[in-house]
């Protein structure tokens, strides 16, 4: 294969006061090394570098001994560039440092030599000036006018519950249509006022612009027709309680009512995703999301098709989160 060891070099965008060896080693080398070593079990710091004023400009991690997931994920990294575990590894430092004062560029080094960052996924990231706020999300600055998986132009979410109404504001800022459903109108009402007060405080924030909310509302429509809700969309995901016989009572009606080319996700994380696409007539087409405080596992059941994970992981990415199949 190739890879064995990885070294990451991280510059500052603005550079900060040089800390103390006690703040370097208790405050961030400590705690970020202990949160790589499930990845590589010899992860360390390697260096800190000084600019010519003395402020810490730089610094580099070194990820030695990689375990049999980290292997599992640069295997993959050489058959697909897309590869998100350095986006994960980059997102958790990338998170520590705007809280102490920068953003951060990334550049990536394998032991085999030096690779150019755009043949990974870090050429989303690297060399740009990220203001990350508390969130593992990217700035939208806009909603893109063409939604970017062109597979998918609109998206059913049914249920308004958390993930529900969280995925649904996502989707309709990336620039998708989006038919939220439930059961009843006061459901609906209160998962769009939980995005509308999402869209505000982030407005607020400046994380987005009211132009780009104002769209972003545009975007989405309630229903407690499923039918109607289901007749005209590119990509369900469901978000009901996750009881196994509501789970599939409400896939066996997805299968029913959605276009035969629609993909049907679910967000459920007790049921086997394969025991609810057999409840359809689309196995191939069915897969499940599940949604974490850093990334979305994107879970194939045993007939899921290549397409459909393709897709759902693009879909996942164009919502600026990190996507990791299994």
């Amino acid at each position: 294969m190739g890879y064995t060891n990885i070294e990451i070099y991280i510059e500052l965008v603005t550079p900060v006061e040089y800390p103390d060896p006690e703040w370097r080693r208790t405050k961030f080398s400590g705690p970020i090394t202990e949160w790589l070593r499930p990845l590589f079990p010899g992860a360390r710091m390697v260096e800190w570098f000084r600019n010519d004023d003395g402020k810490l400009g730089s610094f580099c991690i070194a990820c030695f001994e990689p375990s049999e997931k980290a292997l599992k994920y640069m295997e993959n990294m050489e058959r697909e560039p897309r590869n998100d575990m350095f986006d994960y590894i980059v997102l958790h430092i990338a998170e520590f440092w705007e809280q102490n004062g920068s953003a951060i560029r990334v550049k990536a080094f394998a032991d085999i030599g030096e690779k150019d960052v755009e043949e990974y996924s870090l050429n989303r990231i690297a060399g740009k000036q990220l203001p990350y706020k508390n969130s593992w999300q990217f700035k939208h600055d806009q909603v893109s006018p063409e939604p970017p998986v062109a597979n998918i132009k609109k998206i059913a979410i049914l249920g308004s519950s958390d993930i529900g109404y969280g995925i649904a504001g996502m989707a309709a800022l990336a620039g998708y249509k989006v038919k939220f459903y439930d059961i009843k109108q006061e459901f609906i009402d209160r998962g769009m006022g939980k995005v509308l007060d999402s869209f505000a405080q982030q407005v607020s924030q400046q994380k987005i612009t009211q132009e780009a909310m104002n769209n972003a509302l545009r975007n989405m429509s309630g229903y407690i027709n499923l039918r109607t809700a289901l007749e005209d969309v590119d990509y369900v995901l469901e978000a009901v309680p996750d009881i196994p016989e509501l789970k599939l009572k409400v896939f066996k009606e997805c299968d029913e009512y959605a276009p035969k080319h629609a993909i049907l996700a679910s967000t459920s994380s007790s049921v086997s995703i394969s025991g609810i696409a057999e409840a359809t007539l689309r196995p191939d087409k069915v897969i499940a999301l599940r949604f974490g405080t850093m990334a979305v596992e994107v879970i194939r059941g045993n007939n899921t098709s290549e397409e459909t994970s393709n897709i759902s992981v693009d879909l996942v990415r164009s919502w600026k989160m990190v996507a990791t199949v299994k």
